[in-house]
């Protein structure tokens, strides 16, 4: 009995995990990420979803982020 499983991907690639289908996003592929302040990343697919990590803000979404003071905005 063992709890083994096969992982596909390529160690030998940088890569971030798509935060809703936790499935590896190579550098050069295409991605999404979440306007708001956890930038969370995602598989072109998730676009026009709601993130599921921080669950306040639509995946792709064009907006300026979490702004806590006037000297941010640019």
């Amino acid at each position: 009995m063992t709890d083994k499983s096969q992982l596909n991907y390529d160690f030998r690639n940088p890569f971030v995990i798509c935060g809703a289908t936790h499935v590896p996003i190579y550098r050069g592929q295409k991605d999404v990420s979440c306007p708001y302040y956890c930038s969370s990343r995602f598989v072109a697919t998730q676009e026009g979803q709601f993130c599921t990590v921080c669950d306040l803000a639509v995946v792709g979404a064009d907006a300026s982020g979490l702004l806590c003071s006037p000297s941010q905005v640019r």
